[in-house]
């Protein structure tokens, strides 16, 4: 019996992109109105907010919130209706995962 190969998606790491920081201050930006008034603040973090750094396409952003508990039951809808994932927290961060899909944009009018 055989082991069937696994299939690794391509990591891909793109050259810095001057229009990163301003995307991911609008995704923030737009991300901290759908949270409310839960979201104390939303910020752009990662690879694609450092100036004049490759990075994969991938725009990470951190939420902070009074409480985890309420966040989390709270944020999952608002998340997924920006196409985005919220990790888990193991410890008292929430890490929010997400890529501004073409898709995504195209089907929320979103320009960054």
């Amino acid at each position: 019996m055989s082991v069937p190969e696994r299939t690794v998606p391509a990591l891909v790491v793109a050259p810095y992109d001057p229009v990163w920081p301003e995307r991911g201050a609008a995704l923030a930006a737009d991300l901290g109105a759908a949270l409310a008034p839960l979201a104390r603040r939303v910020k752009h973090i990662g690879s694609t907010a450092v100036p004049g750094m490759a990075a994969k396409p991938v725009f990470d952003l951190q939420v902070s919130v009074a409480g985890l508990d309420a966040a989390a039951v709270a944020f999952d809808r608002p998340l997924a209706a920006f196409g985005l994932v919220r990790r888990p927290y193991q410890d008292p961060v929430v890490d929010l995962v997400g890529t501004v899909a073409e898709e995504w944009a195209a089907a929320t009018g979103w320009r960054g």
